[in-house]
């Protein structure tokens, strides 16, 4: 239900480029299927040597399609996406009770579920047991009183969120009617534009829809897998993205040598591994062959052979990032390396996609300042859409009101057993009381769903929730919600695609630390503000930690890389200073030293795993931690979000 958004948008991909981008063109389209031959061994056997020496020449070609090349939309191919888009109707009751067990609604209240039906079996043995049990122990009274209150607030939530998810949904249409409109005029004016500058402005146009779901979503095209001229730090990037499309293929049960994944397997895959549904753009609220066949028929017009196994190639057209690079590429190195070096790439393309159409020189009468205007127009809609879509993502329902919500609808769960338990026989309290729950909890959970219709089911908003609770930074983080966190962590770090060591400028917050203090933003109990600045191009660092908006100590390091994801720091020294007046500074003693793991970077967050990996630790040479504390190199975990 919150990816119908982000599925309207990969429609579009699949319909409005098809339809209108064939006059920026004199070749037909050609579509292609994904498991025709391809030159997909050779890539598998380039990555497979460490992506070593040149890769693949085409590498639309590498896969055996080309990600965004669809053939035109027709009234059959709409008619077969409106009944995969998984509308139901009343004679499709049957269906909706057997999938019940499978439902992802229910999956994702089934703990608190759980519980309390699992209270509610134990009131019922108790009043069953105990003769001596009182005969109404609540009574409905209060369930009555309070269940209105609890109703309005249910349905007020939900249909708030329901309001946002529209909202999305005529965001993208904006979205479309824009796009469509400046593929058919430089259609129109492909002379006057140029035939070049035209596919170029064709390709950003292909490209915007794709980066603006993965900016909604937190995804980051980082330099590296731009592979510019600038940094040169990344030779082989023109195929970063087949690579991360390999990786995930073996990950999901694909063999080394580009073997299919057995259907059953892959869609186990999608049920067990939240992030890699997420990465294809799959939807978590339809049975997995049936979100796979959705997305077959979005991406090649056509229904998925029943049974047949996912190929490398079939994984590679569902993968966005990889989508967005092949678009990128087509819009030339230039505008490439301009966008992916961007924080916020939709924005860049518009910037880009102005930046073509100014440098159209004047046509006489065919091309004047009215349709410069007109694109350029166009152009700031095509902008406007992205603030819109912003705004949805990143002003959600006021917290204390879903907490409320939350304790409230939990409250009244609980104590529905003893309400009813007296009421009715034993054995029937329980699944009653289930019922009820599981239909108000998925009432509320529906409404988490689809608040955002850009959400994807990634770790870092889940790691943001875990810990928001706690401050900034978190402390005295249970050991339960710890552990939860490293989870997170961990699935956020599986598939992170390669930063450059510019990626860490800049100046970082430091949100939560399982270090000791004054690593994890305190003094002792005192919370502090806890920063990181760093400079890639001077190979040093800054952590500061300020008290009371007064005291600030500040320890100053030098690092040197040490892999590509690592970096070995040495610390120099510790300053104190009291309103902006340094106080002291004292030098470490020398071989004071420490590994970083950079396990994840993207434009607005960093997750780091340190240790003191053979160094030497103050803290343990004067007692405060054990000797071999903190010793492995991802002992510790940090979470960082940027402050500049």
């Amino acid at each position: 239900m919150a990816f119908l958004a982000v599925y309207f948008l990969l429609a579009l991909g699949g319909g409005w480029t098809g339809a209108s981008a064939a006059p920026l063109s004199d070749e037909p389209a050609k579509a292609t299927q994904p498991g025709s031959a391809t030159a997909a061994d050779d890539v598998l056997a380039w990555a497979s040597a460490g992506g070593r020496g040149a890769p693949p020449e085409d590498d639309a070609a590498t896969f055996g399609y080309d990600g965004l090349e669809v053939r035109r939309t027709t009234s059959s191919m709409m008619t077969r996406q409106q009944t995969s888009l998984g509308r139901t109707s009343s004679k499709d009751w049957l269906h909706c009770l057997s999938t019940w067990p499978r439902s992802y609604v229910l999956e994702r209240i089934k703990n608190p579920l759980a519980a309390i039906v699992g209270w509610s079996a134990v009131v019922a043995a108790w009043m069953a047991a105990s003769p001596a049990a009182p005969a109404k122990p609540l009574g409905t009274g209060l369930h009555t009183l309070v269940g209105g209150a609890l109703s309005l607030l249910l349905v007020f939530r939900t249909n708030t969120a329901y309001t946002r998810y529209w909202e999305g949904r005529e965001i993208f249409g904006r979205l479309a009617t824009g796009t469509r409109d400046l593929v058919d005029f430089v259609g129109l004016y492909r002379r006057e534009v140029g035939a070049r500058r035209a596919d170029r402005v064709s390709a950003l146009l292909k490209a915007f829809p794709i980066a603006l779901q993965l900016h909604l979503q937190g995804f980051r095209f980082s330099s590296a897998a731009a592979g510019g001229a600038a940094g040169g730090e990344a030779p082989g990037a023109s195929s970063v993205g087949e690579k991360e499309v390999l990786r995930l293929f073996r990950r999901v049960g694909g063999g080394a040598d580009g073997a299919p994944i057995p259907l059953e397997t892959f869609l186990g895959a999608l049920r067990d591994m939240p992030d890699v549904a997420a990465a294809l753009g799959v939807p978590t609220d339809l049975e997995e062959a049936h979100a796979l066949d959705q997305l077959h028929l979005l991406k090649f017009d056509e229904p998925r052979s029943a049974r047949a196994p996912v190929t490398v190639n079939e994984l590679a057209a569902y993968y966005s990032p990889l989508q967005l690079w092949h678009a990128l590429r087509q819009a030339g190195a230039a505008n490439r390396d301009v966008a992916s070096r961007a924080s916020n790439m939709p924005l860049a393309l518009c910037t880009l996609l102005a930046r073509e159409i100014k440098a159209v020189a004047y046509a006489g009468d065919d091309f004047t300042t009215r349709e410069r205007l007109y694109v350029l127009k166009r152009v700031a809609e095509l902008r406007a859409t992205i603030a819109q879509a912003e705004r949805i993502v990143q002003t959600p329902v006021p917290l204390h009101y879903a907490r409320h919500t939350s304790r409230f609808l939990s409250v009244w769960c609980f104590t529905l057993p003893l309400c009813l338990a007296p009421m009715v026989p034993a054995y029937v309290a329980p699944p009653v009381v289930g019922v009820v729950s599981w239909a108000l909890l998925g009432l509320r959970e529906i409404g988490l769903l689809i608040e955002n219709p850009a959400a994807a089911a990634t770790a870092l908003p889940e790691i943001l929730d875990l810990l928001a609770p706690y401050g900034s930074p978190a402390l005295n983080v249970p050991t339960d919600v710890a552990t939860k966190v490293d989870d997170a962590v961990r699935r956020l770090e599986r598939d992170a695609p390669p930063a450059p060591l510019s990626a860490l400028d800049g100046r970082w917050r430091v949100e939560y630390a399982t270090a000791p203090s004054p690593s994890n933003g305190a003094l002792g109990p005192v919370r502090g503000a806890a920063f990181q600045v760093v400079d890639s191009a001077a190979r040093s660092y800054v952590n500061e930690l300020t008290l009371f908006d007064a005291l600030t100590v500040a320890v100053r390091a030098s690092f040197e890389p040490r892999a590509d994801d690592e970096l070995r720091v040495t610390f120099e020294a510790i300053e104190v200073a009291a309103f902006g007046t340094r106080l002291f500074s004292k030098p470490f003693p020398p071989g004071v030293e420490r590994t970083w793991c950079l396990t994840y970077t993207d434009a607005a967050t960093r997750v780091v795993r340190a240790g003191v990996d053979g160094g030497r630790s103050v803290a343990r040479d004067v007692g405060l931690l054990e000797r071999d504390a903190g010793e492995a190199k991802d002992a510790y975990l940090f979470v960082l979000r940027r402050a500049d």
